[in-house]
C-alpha cells in the first residue's frame, strides 16, 4: 500500500458524505420528513462506499497496478452500470394518466438509479475477481 492510499480513502468518504447530504436534500425537497430523509442519505453514503471497493477490487488495486484487461473490464462495468442507472431512472418516470400526479418522487427515481447502479458495479467487481 502506497503512501497516497490514505488520502484517496479520505477523497473516497468525503465523496460519500456529499452524495449522502445531496440523496438527504433531495428527500426533504420531495416533502419527506427529516426522520425519513436519513435513509436515502445512508444508502447513497454506504452504496458510494460500495461502488468504490468493488471497483478498487476488480482492478486488483491492492496487489498493485491494474493489468490492461482490468482496466478495460472495469470501464467497460461501468458504463454498462450507468446504462442500468439510466435505465432505472427513465423506467420510474411518467405520471398516471388518471391523475397526472408521477409514478415516483424524484427522490426515489434516484434512489432506484442508484441501487441499480451498484448493484451492476457489484457484479462487475465479483467477475472482476476471476480476471488475470
Amino acid at each position: 500500500m502506497s503512501s497516497v492510499a490514505p488520502a484517496l480513502y479520505g477523497i473516497f468518504i468525503l465523496v460519500a458524505l456529499m452524495i449522502s447530504l445531496f440523496g438527504f436534500r433531495l428527500a426533504v425537497a420531495d416533502g419527506a420528513p427529516a426522520g425519513m430523509a436519513l435513509l436515502p442519505a445512508g444508502s447513497g453514503f454506504v452504496g458510494t462506499l460500495v461502488n468504490v471497493a468493488a471497483v478498487a477490487a476488480s482492478l486488483g488495486l491492492p496487489a498493485g497496478a491494474p493489468s490492461a484487461v482490468r482496466i478495460g473490464w472495469v470501464s467497460f462495468g461501468v458504463v454498462c452500470a450507468t446504462a442500468s442507472a439510466l435505465g432505472a431512472y427513465h423506467a420510474t418516470s411518467g405520471v398516471n394518466p388518471a391523475t397526472g400526479a408521477p409514478h415516483m418522487r424524484k427522490s426515489k427515481r434516484w434512489y432506484t438509479a442508484g441501487g441499480a447502479f451498484t448493484a451492476t458495479i457489484t457484479l462487475v467487481g465479483l467477475a472482476g475477481y476471476f480476471l488475470k
